[in-house]
């Protein structure tokens, strides 16, 4: 593995979601906005690490493409839930949406 910019940007990546992660994780009090925050911040680490496999073409670089576009996905859906936990308004059609992102993302991954 050399040290190149397409290794360097996806490593400092990964660090920092995680670094991020466990800084909210750690903090208290754990209210809506913080653990959806949470939850965005999981869906990061996840897709930073499979785009940081796919650039490399370490092991199965469908799975990991598969992965890098559903936690895409499901990143979308967490900001959108930390960003009706900010505004503190609710929309009804959230539930909708959801599940069906929820069934588009299964989808993704049986296919």
């Amino acid at each position: 593995m050399h040290l190149t910019l397409q290794t360097v940007i996806p490593a400092v990546a990964v660090i920092s979601y995680i670094l991020l992660l466990l800084i909210v994780v750690m903090s208290k009090p754990q209210n809506a906005m913080r653990s959806r925050f949470r939850l965005y911040l999981l869906a990061m680490v996840i897709w930073s690490i499979a785009a940081y496999i796919v650039l490399q073409d370490l092991g199965n670089t469908i799975f990991w493409f598969r992965l890098m576009t559903s936690s895409a996905l499901a990143s979308m859906i967490a900001l959108f839930y930390f960003t009706q936990a900010v505004i503190i308004k609710k929309i009804k059609f959230g539930w909708i949406m959801h599940q069906v992102n929820l069934k588009h993302f299964l989808h993704l991954e049986l296919a």
